[in-house]
């Protein structure tokens, strides 16, 4: 979002003119942010390659829902998903990835969150995630209000 804000991207009005360094500065900023992305991506694919494609879309979960380094418990993440509640959620892989923090507040509460300190490169990620992901349940409920105004 800092890439968009920058440059005022967001502004269909207004042009984008870029001068001298500006233009520089631009293309460098671009490649960063899709180096970032290609990190995280790079990441998914090696998730995805051990056969834990829900874990992908637990991850993508996590990043919707913990906004600005906040923790949400597990029961958020399996609604989010529509998870029934006698389904488990696989963390084993985000967490051997160092891509998800947990913290066991006691045997039945766990809060999970993005490792940003060992994965700065999910900060991208998480904001592109809370912008234009939308999870299963948020699929569902705009299905339902469709359906209701019909």
């Amino acid at each position: 979002s800092s890439f968009i804000k920058k440059y005022n991207l967001n502004d269909i009005t207004t042009p984008l003119s870029l001068v001298g360094t500006q233009k520089v500065d631009f293309v460098n900023d671009f490649n960063s942010l899709f180096k970032s992305l290609c990190t995280v991506f790079d990441k998914f694919a090696t998730i995805a390659s051990e056969k834990k494609a829900r874990c992908c879309q637990t991850l993508m979960a996590i990043a919707k829902l913990c906004l600005n380094g906040s923790k949400i418990n597990k029961a958020g993440i399996m609604k989010a998903l529509k998870l029934g509640k006698y389904r488990e959620l696989d963390l084993e892989p985000l967490k051997e990835h160092e891509l998800i923090t947990i913290d066991k507040v006691n045997s039945n509460l766990h809060l999970l969150g993005l490792n940003l300190e060992k994965n700065p490169d999910l900060k991208i990620f998480s904001e592109i995630i809370q912008e234009y992901w939308q999870t299963i349940n948020d699929n569902s409920e705009d299905a339902q209000k469709w359906m209701e105004t019909k």
